[in-house]
């Protein structure tokens, strides 16, 4: 029997960045570093917060085994780097990236479920 994790392709039109928020979401279904509890399975919790330029920029809010406040979010990607994370121009396009990206979240979720029950 073949125990591999085996997620679908990124879709093509995926920014290299958001596929960085990808694998941050599947490396921590593999590594078994998510949080599920009665709030759901939890990988990434992406927030949208202001960067020092204005833009809004979709980045984990999962971290250190909890979900975090988007203060503590925004502060990381700080540290971490802006360059890191997606940004958009508005809070509009931010939603709309961050719902098309839960989507593909959703699809790994259920297959990570039935990958467990075997």
């Amino acid at each position: 029997m073949d125990n591999t994790l085996n997620f679908a392709e990124p879709p093509e039109d995926m920014g290299d960045l958001e596929r960085g928020l990808l694998e941050y979401h599947r490396d921590n279904l593999r590594n078994k570093t998510y949080l599920d509890d009665e709030q759901g399975l939890t990988t990434l919790f992406m927030q949208g917060v202001s960067g020092p330029d204005g833009r809004i920029y979709n980045v984990p809010g999962y971290f250190d085994g909890k979900r975090q406040d988007e203060e503590t979010s925004k502060k990381r990607a700080e540290s971490i780097g802006w360059g890191n994370y997606p940004s958009y121009a508005t809070g509009l396009e931010s939603n709309e990236a961050a719902v098309k990206f839960h989507d593909i979240v959703d699809q790994d979720a259920n297959l990570f479920r039935t990958w467990m029950q075997k």
